[in-house]
């Protein structure tokens, strides 16, 4: 219900409705403090102790007021090095630990070998996704494939600016996870294809990206921002 509430507001800014936004927004923040009133541990700040992802939620939710549920989930996950999560969870966690710099730990989950990692299905032989980590029920099933969603959006960096739609407004924001040494990839937009390359030089990062024709787009790497247009090489 909060991400919904959410999305309502951004779809009322977007159709011109700017007299709900405020009304979705009362009806979002009841729901936030319900949400913590219910399941919140005012000692240690997480959220129903944190099991199956539950402290992600809370972070990507908007509701880990003072980081602790942040700081309770990286610790679980670097203790646990495999995901404990289902179809939603799963993505949720790995969106929260890549946007709030814990890139490395995501990579680390998301490249694993042990039960409760995709390496893990990798190394039975089968070739498609399995419904549960665990292997139980179907092998062949959509559900935990959503994180691939952050190997375009994080990993590559390709975004967009958050009251844009169909790449209006590019945003290009890679992460460098310390286990990769390059990552390379495109997406098809309405105006053309968006691509990415990103490789290790010793000390330093070569960055190639390549726009649609006139467009532009904005490169965000570690707080800095510049503006760049069609085709870029940039070393960060």
């Amino acid at each position: 219900m909060i991400d919904s509430f959410e999305r309502m507001q951004r779809i009322s800014k977007r159709v011109g409705h700017e007299e709900d936004v405020e009304m979705w927004k009362f009806y979002q923040d009841i729901c936030k403090e319900a949400v913590k009133k219910q399941f919140k541990n005012e000692e240690t700040g997480s959220f129903c102790d944190g099991i199956f992802g539950a402290d992600a939620y809370a972070v990507w939710a908007g509701i880990d007021d003072d980081g602790r549920a942040l700081k309770c989930l990286v610790e679980r996950y670097t203790e646990k090095h495999m995901f404990d999560t289902g179809f939603l969870g799963t993505e949720i966690l790995v969106d929260v630990l890549m946007n709030n710099g814990y890139e490395d730990l995501a990579a680390e989950l998301l490249s694993g070998t042990e039960l409760g990692s995709y390496g893990y299905m990798k190394a039975t032989g089968i070739s498609t996704i399995w419904e549960y980590f665990s292997g139980k029920a179907s092998h062949n099933h959509p559900m935990l494939g959503a994180p691939v969603r952050h190997l375009f959006e994080n990993i590559l960096g390709i975004k967009q600016s958050s009251e844009s739609v169909g790449y209006e407004s590019i945003v290009i924001s890679p992460v460098f996870p310390k286990t990769l040494n390059m990552a390379s990839g495109s997406i098809r937009t309405n105006d053309g294809i968006i691509s990415v390359l990103w490789e290790r030089n010793k000390d330093s990062i070569n960055l190639k990206v390549s726009l649609p024709k006139n467009k532009s787009a904005k490169l965000v790497v570690n707080g800095c921002e510049k503006l760049i247009v069609e085709e870029s090489n940039i070393t960060i």
